[in-house]
């Protein structure tokens, strides 16, 4: 923690008419002249009362799932066969973060972590979060473009171009309005690897990229679009 985190116990005044200040948390030693400006508590206010419930501890670590502590006015430690279970409870706290609470009496306190969702509901907090994409998809490397959520999420798409816009192996990506050089996709041994082929002749590259002929770009901007294996094309009456 920073010198501002400190959490001074008072020692009391010593033979040097100084101050002793030692910090709960991190178990820094300070002397001073004056106390004034610091904030303090005494040195033995708990009593020797090291029960959890007691609102004199404090948790400082963890193992496993269970909670090391120790105490805010003395020196004292729990021993390793006194800690004690966590018991979190999770809430929404924003649209990436939960927050988790330790609910073990004496020992409360918070953190946040991120969302983990599957199927869209977080498994911590139960959150459902429908995502909300930017409207415009944007380039996001050589092969894929995406929208992106307020949550972080990214809907990434493969690139589609124009068959009949192709000029020396480079042609516009129809989402993203990206110029895509395609040397490398189209050489000949790479070509022989298209294995998603429509009725109408567009055709997946190896790495996803879409090439549409101009018939089939509407069904593809629709999602109505279907791909073959070239050994299985429908036959044409």
């Amino acid at each position: 923690h920073a010198d501002n985190d400190h959490k001074w116990i008072n020692f009391g005044q010593e033979d040097d008419g100084t101050y002793k200040l030692v910090c709960s948390i991190c178990n820094g030693v300070k002397k001073v002249d004056s106390l004034s400006g610091y904030t303090y508590v005494a040195y033995g206010a708990c009593e020797g009362n090291h029960y959890p419930y007691a609102g004199n501890m404090m948790a400082v670590a963890s193992y496993g799932t269970k909670d090391y502590y120790k105490c805010k006015y003395c020196r004292y430690v729990a021993p390793f066969y006194d800690i004690v279970n966590q018991n979190y409870t999770r809430t929404y706290y924003s649209t990436s973060l939960h927050k988790c609470s330790n609910t073990v009496s004496g020992l409360q306190y918070f953190y946040y972590e991120n969302h983990t969702f599957v199927n869209n509901q977080c498994t911590g907090c139960g959150f459902l979060h429908t995502h909300t994409y930017s409207p415009l998809y944007v380039y996001y490397n050589n092969y894929y473009h995406g929208r992106f959520c307020s949550c972080g999420e990214v809907d990434l798409r493969a690139h589609s171009i124009r068959q009949s816009e192709i000029v020396d192996n480079k042609a516009r990506c129809l989402g993203c309005n990206r110029m895509l050089d395609l040397s490398e996709d189209f050489a000949l041994s790479v070509m022989s690897l298209i294995t998603q082929v429509s009725v109408n002749g567009s055709y997946v590259l190896p790495s996803g990229i879409v090439v549409l002929v101009d018939e089939d770009v509407q069904a593809y901007m629709d999602g109505t679009l279907v791909f073959y294996h070239p050994d299985n094309l429908p036959t044409t009456q």
